[in-house]
């Protein structure tokens, strides 16, 4: 419809109008065959040493010509079909730019002057239409699917959440105007980890703590 890559699109519309600095899908540059590579640094990549290891991006899963992905999308999908632009995966952040996308939508699309979604919007993300009950899932969000284990058991039924296969989580709770955000590196250098029974232990630690 707008004639732009969905990167142009998000930056433009969401990642600038809330001021966040850490947040897009390539932050490298590609190599001759269109694969983003890190043969020059990251956009906000910071290093211990010059051409040593990055603080700013997390590495991901070695391959089996033994690269160790870094700064590059890891789902095959994203990287490969897509080229780094990819709805599915592949969007880097960190947890300060999260955090501000989760505090505008609880405060129904709005942050700091700028509105991002109708409060209608919001709503429309946060429910899941009735011919899905059966599934649990709402736009773009998980409700209540059986993959929504990692919200744990504590928090308001109103709550939605999100994972990405590296090691992320993020549950958002309406009603306790709450947020959990956790980023992990569960693929590297080897995918042989599993997160879900973290993520609930950690949702369930941060909702007991709540005192109202």
């Amino acid at each position: 419809i707008t004639g732009k890559s969905l990167r142009e699109f998000a930056q433009e519309n969401i990642y600038k109008p809330l001021g966040l600095t850490h947040t897009d899908f390539l932050p490298c540059r590609p190599d001759d065959k269109g694969y983003w590579v890190n043969t020059e640094k990251p956009v906000w990549a910071k290093y211990y040493k010059e051409g040593e290891e990055m603080t700013d991006v997390a590495p991901t899963e070695e391959q089996k010509n033994g690269q160790i992905l870094w700064g590059q999308v890891h789902d095959p999908l994203a990287r490969v079909m897509n080229g780094g632009i990819s709805g599915n995966a592949g969007l880097f952040t960190t947890a300060d730019d999260i955090a501000v996308i989760c505090a505008m939508i609880q405060n129904g699309g709005s942050w700091n002057g700028k509105t991002i979604f109708s409060p209608a919007t919001i709503k429309t993300m946060r429910t899941v239409p009735e011919s899905l009950k059966e599934h649990g899932r709402a736009l773009g969000w998980d409700s209540y699917s059986d993959y929504s284990g990692h919200k744990g058991d504590l928090l308001s039924r109103n709550t939605i959440c999100h994972t990405g296969y590296t090691g992320t989580s993020i549950v958002i709770d309406q009603d306790n105007d709450l947020s959990i955000i956790i980023l992990t590196n569960a693929v590297h250098p080897h995918d042989k980890s599993g997160m879900i029974r973290i993520y609930s232990l950690v949702s369930n630690a941060v909702a007991g703590a709540i005192i109202k």
